[in-house]
């Protein structure tokens, strides 16, 4: 997939994420679905947030400040990029990203949207030009170049949508599917 149509499936599904900001409340934006699980507001703090700190990681193995690595992935790994998602089931979050989430306002969602497509349009067109041997670890992915971080927040922002499927369905939001 190249790059262009990666910066496309990724604007579409913010666009997603930002209808859904318009269509819920202020009140049930922060409220924590019965049975648990993460508010929407947690949704949009973690994944925005991850989102800006994989922009960082690419601009490292654009500026050449990377890791120089030829260490290849594991065939689970290949096998997430090659179908473009995560393997069915939930995964526990690791320690450092959960003490990131935090239940924002609509508006710090809004603001980390913004700020996430502002750094997103500054860093998409220097991605090809990146040395594949510049790579960044990942907490499960292992080592990742420039174009391997752009099509994870694909990837990872497309996962999380699903999650915020699954909470619209608990309060029957209107639309957001």
């Amino acid at each position: 997939m190249s790059i262009a149509h990666t910066h496309k499936t990724i604007l579409d599904t913010v666009s997603a994420y930002e209808k859904l900001l318009t269509e819920v409340s202020d009140e049930l934006f922060i409220t924590t679905p019965q049975g648990g699980g993460w508010s929407y507001a947690e949704v949009f703090a973690h994944i925005f947030n991850s989102n800006i700190t994989c922009i960082q990681a690419i601009d490292k193995c654009i500026q050449g400040v990377a890791v120089e690595s030829d260490e290849g992935m594991s065939l689970g790994v290949r096998l997430v990029f090659f179908f473009g998602r995560f393997p069915p089931g939930k995964f526990k979050v690791p320690d450092r990203i959960k003490s990131q989430v935090r239940k924002i306002s609509k508006q710090e969602a809004h603001e980390l949207i913004t700020l996430f497509k502002d750094q997103l349009s500054q860093i998409t067109p220097l991605v090809e030009n990146a040395r594949s041997d510049q790579k960044i670890k990942h907490p499960r992915l292992g080592m990742l170049n420039a174009v391997k971080w752009y099509e994870f927040i694909d990837i990872h922002t497309r996962h999380h949508r699903k999650q915020l499927i699954r909470i619209s369905s608990k309060y029957q939001v209107a639309g957001y599917r």
